[in-house]
């Protein structure tokens, strides 16, 4: 009786034990990763290393609000630039990460005059994919020069791999189709955004939502 009592107490206390220590180990996982959140937000709001902007990039949609609110702050802190490389590396995670914060900010910048064409058209295609989730057209395909696939590009898969940052507001789809709408008929437009705002319409019309 001793024998079997003991065995089942070690058995019980392994499988006891388990919860714990897996636990524990998620713990870290999440404290590591909350780490490399903080150094990838850093770089992408100073620019720099230029070394280490790829791997940030890479990681930051998976950051939620705080990789969201990087995102946005470095956004708005380019909008004169017409840097077509550096702005499609910026704004290119928005395809996998929604986040309100980072819709405000394209959207500010898309909606500002004084912003770079180019950066409004990178603006545009934040705002475009925060409902047109996983699309990733490049600048060319987004600005009609490139017809070979279409404005949208290439559609990543929707299993896995997306993930939410900050609240998106309640009326931001409709603003979002407004803004395409309204950019597309005004003739006054920069040639470069209407075509953005062209190919944002399209899809918004049909894809836009909560």
């Amino acid at each position: 009786m001793i024998r079997y009592a003991t065995a089942g107490f070690v058995f019980c206390l392994c499988m006891c034990s388990a919860p714990a220590g897996w636990a524990q180990r998620t713990a870290a996982a999440d404290v590591h990763l909350r780490k490399e959140c903080r150094k990838a937000a850093q770089i992408i709001r100073l620019g720099r290393p230029e070394s280490e902007r790829g791997e940030a990039y890479a990681l930051i949609s998976n950051c939620g609000a705080d990789g969201g609110a990087a995102l946005a702050d470095a956004l708005a802190a380019r909008r004169l630039t017409d840097r077509i490389a550096p702005l499609d590396s910026l704004t290119r995670p928005a395809s996998e990460l929604r986040d309100g914060r980072l819709f405000e900010a394209a959207f500010s910048v898309a909606t500002d005059r004084t912003s770079s064409p180019v950066a409004r058209v990178f603006a545009l295609r934040v705002v475009f994919v925060t409902f047109y989730r996983g699309a990733v057209p490049t600048f060319e395909q987004f600005t009609g020069s490139d017809r070979s696939r279409g404005c949208l590009g290439e559609v990543l898969g929707l299993e896995g791999g997306l993930s939410d940052g900050s609240p998106v507001a309640p009326d931001a789809a409709r603003r979002a189709l407004e803004l395409s709408r309204r950019t597309l008929a005004d003739a006054t437009e920069p040639a470069l955004v209407r075509a953005a705002a062209r190919c944002a319409y399209g899809g918004l019309r049909y894809h836009a939502g909560p």
